[in-house]
């Protein structure tokens, strides 16, 4: 069972998880939280949670700008996995990429749409190929995003489901 840590830990993850999701279960979901992290509540992580591998002392991890290594008439994320079998082989276990959506500023994070790759990076099969042969992480930037973005767009109008994603001042 959970320590007292834990357990205020996941209240907090309870209320978040209430106030994203009202109309879900948010013990369900705090429960797949805690077993995704390695936190076994009650027993068995249920059947749809596959256990994490986690991270240790013998890994490497490279932090890298979509645009880091670049060669004309190829897409940067091509040349990066190149780069990274080339002259890192199994040295790195893992590539962390820096965000790679289409975004308009801030050196990426004020990402346009979270559903595409910046076609002047390469393309969802670029990034699918980094992750491959190694662990792959990305941004998840929620707490940026460029006025040119399509949930923006629809916080202006005043649509779902792009109001309800951002939280604006009384006014």
């Amino acid at each position: 069972m959970a320590d007292e840590f834990t357990e205020g830990y996941l209240h907090r993850v309870r209320e978040s998880l209430e106030f994203l999701y009202p109309d879900e279960d948010s013990a369900a979901l705090a429960q797949r939280v805690a077993h995704a992290i390695g936190i076994d509540l009650a027993g068995e992580p249920p059947e749809s949670v596959e256990p994490l591998d986690f991270w240790s002392e013998r890994d490497v991890l490279m932090i890298a700008y979509g645009d880091s290594f670049t060669e004309r008439g190829t897409p940067p994320l091509r040349v990066l996995d190149r780069f990274i079998e080339q002259h890192l082989g199994e040295a790195v276990t893992g590539v962390h990429v820096l965000p790679f959506y289409p975004s308009t500023s801030d050196g990426g994070f004020a990402v346009a749409d979270y559903l595409a790759v910046d076609p002047e990076l390469g393309s969802w099969d670029d990034v699918v190929a980094i992750g491959k042969h190694r662990s792959l992480m990305s941004d998840l930037v929620l707490n940026h995003v460029s006025r040119s973005s399509e949930w923006f767009a629809q916080l202006a109008r005043g649509e779902q489901p792009g109001a309800d994603y951002f939280i604006t001042p009384e006014g």
